[in-house]
């Protein structure tokens, strides 16, 4: 028999020629080899075993429904290239599933046009396992939801970090600050700072703080604003009888803040005016406290 490149050639007294004497060893050597050629092709109705791999080097294509389907007893089937070479799963419109231990030791794209990337479990014991500094990422408007039936849907080590991206608010996300000396209010034009905290411009961020105010020289009108030095996120009004102390609460958000969150006040009275740090020896009496949101 002579297959060369897939192409069959007859044995050695073919072709025969006419007015030649028949030969049984002729006819019989080309029926033979014939047959054995038949033997060694792939039948299209999927009825003979293949006893060695088949280089495919274009491809395999099919109408059926069920694309290419290995079943095995082997522990590994391999479906590799040259360094450059990917492997494809997948279809336009239907579900790709792969059951049982998979080990990619490449990167894995899962990606769908159509609708989402699901995975599932097989058993109540079973888990997606991010081996060594890998990471789990989405991209776009959407993020991953992990949602169990169980009692505890995401259970996090007892060491390291959960790291987020933009989306929550970053470490530190609250401030609080106090001043720790009285604020002289020595101009009745001008506001003057109390409490504030350096949260910097990123970020939308609730506020909230009191400032206490006495004034030695006798009755007196405060005005006091939360600010950032721009905008005005809430403002009141207070008036306070000659050495007793009055105190001003104000709060409100504020988003991408131009500057430090602060409270300033202006005495519009008298030049003996003050934000007072500790009358009450609790060193927290004129304080703001911030809170990131968004």
């Amino acid at each position: 028999m002579s297959f060369s490149s897939g192409t069959y050639s007859l044995p050695a007294g073919n072709p025969v020629v006419t007015g030649t004497t028949i030969s049984s060893t002729t006819h019989n050597n080309t029926e033979s080899d014939i047959a054995s050629a038949l033997s060694t092709a792939i039948l299209k109705d999927g009825t003979q075993t293949c006893t060695a791999a088949i280089p495919f080097v274009t491809g395999v294509t099919t109408t059926s429904t069920t694309f290419a389907v290995f079943n095995t007893t082997a522990t590994t089937i391999n479906a590799f290239g040259g360094a450059s070479v990917a492997l494809n799963m997948g279809h336009a419109s239907g579900t790709n599933t792969v059951l049982g231990a998979t080990t990619f030791s490449q990167a894995m794209t899962l990606s769908s046009t159509v609708n989402k990337v699901t995975l599932t479990a097989p058993a109540t014991s079973a888990t997606l396992t991010i081996a060594n500094t890998g990471s789990l990422i989405t991209s776009g408007a959407y993020a991953i939801t992990l949602t169990a039936t169980a009692a505890t849907n995401v259970t996090l080590p007892t060491s390291g970090t959960l790291a987020t991206t933009a989306q929550l608010p970053p470490s530190p996300g609250q401030l609080t600050n106090s001043i720790g000396a009285d604020v002289a209010l020595n101009n009745v034009s001008n506001y003057f700072d109390g409490p504030s905290v350096a949260q910097g411009t990123t970020g939308t961020w609730f506020a909230s703080g009191t400032v206490s105010l006495s004034d030695s020289g006798g009755a007196s009108t405060f005005f006091a604003q939360l600010w950032d030095g721009t905008t005005v996120i809430a403002s009141a009004v207070s008036a306070t009888a000659a050495s007793q102390n009055n105190t001003i609460s104000l709060s409100g958000y504020l988003a991408s803040p131009a500057g430090n969150i602060r409270i300033s006040v202006r005495d519009i009275t008298r030049t003996t005016g003050l934000i007072v740090a500790n009358s009450t020896s609790l060193t927290k009496d004129s304080t703001i406290s911030v809170y990131r949101i968004a």
